[in-house]
């Protein structure tokens, strides 16, 4: 197999940080199959972490779990397209039964995955419980090279940008005067994630005090959190929505970066900036904290609301201006 094209699919239609955590497959199945054809299924919101990658032939957007008649009919279409291609091996990396499904539906000779309903084990020739004690990366590797019976050994993220998205960076930095900045993710898509506006606010007139000559820049989807953030620290810079990779070459760049768990604080990880991530007890950690050598978690095992203000000040303090 090593010595013909390997046709592989990888799913992972789900959220950013999923993506990110799971870009090392890429890398590490070109290591394996030199000659591989790579095609992803991924969500609309995710698309950005890997467009951009030089390993990948092709990518298709298909949103998880359908939920309406028309979801599963587009599952089902996507499914007979799948089959005219002739993969020989496809993985589930999100553990979902319509995933599996799709991936019995495009007749694929090897189907691979992580199963989280009873239901699924009959639809794949290898499964796997995702086990929450490790990390996810690490234990998407351990999907690879059980099933493949290879070693794959290096579970940091790959996110690749171009010519383009640092030309984006350097309009940026021209038009705001950037040099030293911090960068700030406030916003959680989920509210057991979101720690107090208020504390924000708070955090930020800190840092303006402690780092004068940074920009403080607010980066994230909510733009009504955001703007509230502005209202109160009138001297930040905001970007809403703006292309997931132009954040991570903003990260890169960054003095510090402070978020809450989500796809900016996995990017932030992956891009090497120091990075301080405030996390509640419920989402073990161990399992989903982002890569890297410069990543700070400060953890809750209660509400995020518990986290003192204080202690994310202190945390702050070790970057120098």
């Amino acid at each position: 197999m090593l010595n013909k094209t390997v046709k592989i699919l990888v799913i992972r239609n789900d959220k950013i940080g999923d993506m990110v955590m799971s870009s090392c497959v890429f890398r590490e199945l070109k290591k394996v199959f030199p000659k591989s054809e790579i095609t992803v299924i991924c969500s609309p919101e995710n698309r950005p972490i890997i467009e951009k990658n030089k390993k990948i032939h092709k990518i298709i957007e298909l949103r998880a779990s359908p939920r309406t008649f028309s979801d599963l009919f587009r599952y089902l279409r996507t499914a007979k397209s799948l089959a005219k291609e002739n993969f020989d091996i496809g993985f589930d990396l999100r553990g979902s039964f319509f995933n599996a499904l799709l991936l019995k539906k495009s007749k694929i000779k090897k189907k691979i995955g992580f199963i989280e309903h009873n239901l699924s084990r009959w639809l794949l020739d290898f499964s796997m419980i995702r086990d929450k004690n490790l990390h996810e990366s690490k234990l998407i590797l351990e999907l690879l090279n059980k099933s493949l019976k290879i070693n794959a050994k290096n579970p940091f993220p790959d996110i690749q940008t171009d010519k383009d998205d640092f030309l984006e960076l350097k309009k940026l930095e021209t038009q705001d005067s950037l040099k030293k900045i911090i960068c700030i993710c406030p916003d959680a898509s989920d509210e057991k994630k979101q720690w107090p506006l208020d504390n924000f606010v708070e955090l930020i007139k800190y840092l303006h005090i402690r780092h004068p000559h940074h920009k403080i820049i607010l980066i994230g989807a909510d733009s009504k959190k955001i703007n509230y953030l502005v209202e109160n620290n009138n001297f930040c810079l905001q970007l809403i929505k703006k292309n997931l990779r132009l954040s991570y070459l903003l990260f890169k760049r960054s003095s510090m970066v402070i978020s809450l768990d989500g796809g900016a604080a996995h990017i932030a990880g992956a891009s090497g900036a120091r990075t301080f991530v405030l996390i509640p007890g419920y989402l073990r950690p161990d399992h989903v904290k982002p890569l890297g050598k410069s990543v700070e978690i400060i953890f809750t095992p209660e509400d995020i609301k518990d986290i003192d203000l204080e202690a994310v000040k202190r945390a702050t303090d070790k970057i120098h201006s």
